[in-house]
């Protein structure tokens, strides 16, 4: 579940376990992903490493974050899938869980 005030801001946290998945390297601190939404492929949006204890912030693109604030509210819960393509390129996937 989406926070109303993380949506606000444009973000979604994960925790310190999923950090790991996107790193690069030790030293990685911020990484490009792709997030497919309602048919549109953006890649604007970021993964950001979130100190001291390493845990994965997404940050939402404009356009993102603007089609989540206008198709969701605080109570609506939101799927986020995460995945590893061939090309070392991570898309997150969002979509309602119906």
């Amino acid at each position: 579940r989406i926070k109303p005030l993380h949506l606000r801001r444009g973000f979604i946290n994960l925790t310190p376990a999923h950090w790991p998945f996107f790193s690069i390297n030790s030293r990685t601190e911020t990484r490009p992903v792709t997030i497919y939404y309602d048919g549109v492929y953006d890649k604007d949006s970021a993964v950001w490493r979130m100190l001291p204890n390493d845990m994965a912030r997404i940050v939402l693109s404009p356009a993102v974050h603007h089609w989540l604030e206008d198709n969701y509210h605080e109570d609506d819960e939101i799927h986020v899938t995460v995945t590893r393509l061939e090309n070392e390129e991570i898309q997150v996937t969002l979509r309602a869980a119906n």
